[in-house]
């Protein structure tokens, strides 16, 4: 054990704790070699450019960066199925055009988003605030046999807009 002492009396903290120590305006930092720092990593990163884009459920974690300029980005998800519980993606824009995240098969209602429960598909847009719109989409189980993507906008000042239900 490691004894610091402070206006407050000994103060006794484990080698291998990461703390900062705040008393009465002191402060301290007790770092050893052995603490490893947690990170949220993310999975890899994809640039698309041409506009289109078609993600597997094997890449599940991606980050997936929008630059396309020329018009909107289409980026086509897995099915609505079992096999998509749990896989998240990310999409990023970075050009002033909108994305559209969609499923293979037209009409089938594979999307929840903003007050829509059954989309067939939902537009990342939003005036003068594209660029640096993204989302997260995760796939989940919705009832006893549904799984849809859930698309959660991650710019608040974005709009997330899902088709109307069928």
């Amino acid at each position: 054990m490691k004894t610091l002492r402070s206006r407050l009396g000994r103060v006794t903290l484990p080698l291998l704790v990461v703390l900062v120590l705040v008393v009465m305006g002191t402060a301290w930092a007790v770092t050893h070699q052995t603490v490893k720092t947690q990170y949220f990593r993310l999975g890899a990163t994809a640039i698309n450019t041409d506009g289109t884009q078609t993600l597997t459920a094997g890449q599940s974690g991606i980050v997936l960066v929008c630059t396309y300029a020329s018009g909107g980005t289409t980026v086509t998800l897995p099915e609505g199925t079992a096999s998509i519980e749990g896989v998240i993606y990310y999409i990023v824009q970075t050009a002033a055009q909108d994305v559209v995240i969609t499923t293979a098969t037209a009409n089938n209602n594979d999307f929840v988003a903003d007050a829509v429960a059954t989309s067939d598909n939902v537009t990342l847009t939003g005036s003068g605030h594209q660029i640096g719109n993204a989302a997260m989409v995760i796939g989940t189980q919705v009832s006893s046999t549904a799984y849809r993507w859930v698309v959660c906008g991650m710019n608040p000042e974005a709009t997330v807009t899902p088709e109307g239900a069928d």
